[in-house]
């Protein structure tokens, strides 16, 4: 069972920028953009833990699990 996260901006942020990669066709988004764009690393592995993305060599993944917390969760998601 996945942990209930709270929302946070770290955590939308990273899942948004997934989330779209998802919708794009799914190539999966460089670790290091989002060290570049000033992620934590502890959020990146947080999610990972909580199972919402998955890392495959140098890039990080949404999991079905975080396409639906990302939905429920970014009303800008919800929205768009």
């Amino acid at each position: 069972m996945t942990p209930q996260l709270a929302p946070d901006s770290e955590r939308l942020v990273i899942l948004r920028a997934l989330y779209l990669d998802w919708k794009e066709g799914w190539k999966g988004v460089k670790r290091l953009q989002f060290v570049e764009l000033g992620c934590p690393e502890h959020q990146v592995r947080l999610l990972i833990e909580a199972g919402l993305i998955r890392r495959h060599g140098d890039k990080l993944f949404i999991t079905a699990a975080g396409v639906a917390w990302a939905e429920t969760f970014d009303k800008e998601i919800c929205h768009a």
